[in-house]
């Protein structure tokens, strides 16, 4: 029922009343005046009081005519009234119990949602390297992985290139043929991203386990093939547009050498309080628009004892905070390091990430964060 037009008919009802009430005083006032006339023009024949006795029947009639008339009217008023607000309350009514099975239904729904992406959080965090092996191989590391939702676009690898093992009397392996460290930046964060982590992920293992490929130059650009032909973006017609960013190095402790290679991502070294930035190639991995035979540059580093690599996605430096809300920056993030950089690399990452919290005060976190520090003790 449309309920303007129905509170429309008390109130036009009412203006009636109103008016009925002043045609009846305008009426009184008339015969007011017709009785001074009565009064003038009485015959002979007629007392005064005949007069005025007449004239009091006809005030008397007039009253409770219209009196009658206007309790006629407010009685119908009442009674429309009464039931435009039964049929108003009877709609709330239903208006609300709709309201609650809308809202019940929502309530199931985003709680089924959540529980799917938790679940989808659980088989993320199973395509992550376990930090116990992590730490059997490489114990002087650490790792920082904050996905900005449930789940996100970011992921790191660990693979130990294994040929030959030495046990030590503490219990720890030393690594003797090498080990891969990656950290991958995939388009978008939440559900897609982690979409995307995935396709990440599978192609890493492939090149590396299958087809044994440990060059990190060499794994970029096989890697940037595998998404293309997965998302079919090796052709001017896909529809989608995604890739990745990712810096990938390969440890080599017999040879005191590390390898890196980035697609945008840089390796960042400390070594005697100095600070070295190799910078990726400005070449990101997968896009349509990336040359799908580019070729990613090799960067060798000579191992010297106590040096400190760190690899990290850019949802650090673009993350916004302070006084001022600006990025923390590249600049900060060397400052964060070198200032930490004595301290055991498990305590690094509780002061670095105090730091990071810290700056970002009550602002949104922007990007998913991730960040791998290593460091390898025992050189040739």
């Amino acid at each position: 029922m449309n309920k303007k037009p129905a509170l429309l008919i008390p109130g036009i009802m009412i203006i009636v009343c109103m008016m009925l009430l002043v045609f009846n005083q305008l009426y009184l006032q008339s015969l007011f005046m017709k009785a001074i006339e009565v009064f003038m023009e009485v015959s002979i024949n007629e007392t005064l009081v005949i007069a005025s006795d007449r004239f009091l029947h006809k005030m008397h009639l007039s009253f409770y005519l219209c009196m009658g008339i206007i309790t006629l009217l407010l009685l119908t008023v009442l009674w429309i009234f009464r039931r435009i607000m039964v049929h108003v309350g009877h709609e709330v009514l239903d208006s609300k119990k709709e309201l609650s099975h809308h809202n019940d239904r929502l309530e199931e729904a985003n709680r089924n949602m959540l529980d799917s992406i938790k679940y989808a959080r659980l088989i993320q965090s199973s395509l992550l390297p376990d930090e116990e092996i992590i730490n059997e191989f490489m114990p002087h590391n650490f790792i920082i992985w904050q996905p900005r939702d449930l789940v996100g676009g970011d992921i790191f690898y660990f693979y130990p290139i294994v040929k030959n093992l030495t046990a030590h009397e503490d219990g720890l392996l030393t690594l003797e043929d090498g080990m891969i460290i990656a950290v991958v930046d995939c388009t978008g964060h939440g559900v897609p991203g982690a979409f995307m982590t995935m396709i990440a992920s599978s192609g890493i293992r492939r090149i590396i386990r299958d087809e044994g490929c440990v060059d990190p130059s060499e794994i970029l650009a096989r890697l940037n093939m595998v998404v293309k032909r997965t998302l079919y973006q090796d052709s001017a017609h896909s529809d989608s547009d995604d890739g990745m960013d990712v810096g990938i190095c390969f440890l080599k402790p017999q040879e005191n050498e590390l390898i890196f290679a980035g697609a945008r991502i840089p390796l960042l070294i400390v070594n005697d309080q100095t600070i070295e930035h190799i910078k990726g190639d400005r070449c990101s991995i997968g896009y349509r628009t990336t040359d799908p035979y580019f070729e990613f540059t090799n960067h060798r580093i000579d191992l010297e004892k106590n040096m400190k690599f760190y690899l990290y996605s850019d949802g650090i430096v673009d993350q916004t905070g302070g006084e001022k809300g600006f990025p923390f920056g590249n600049r900060r993030l060397k400052e964060l390091l070198l200032k930490y950089a004595h301290l055991p690399m498990n305590e690094q990452k509780k002061m670095i990430t105090a730091d990071l919290e810290a700056y970002r005060g009550k602002k949104a976190r922007l990007d998913d964060i991730t960040m791998v520090g290593f460091m390898v003790k025992n050189l040739r």
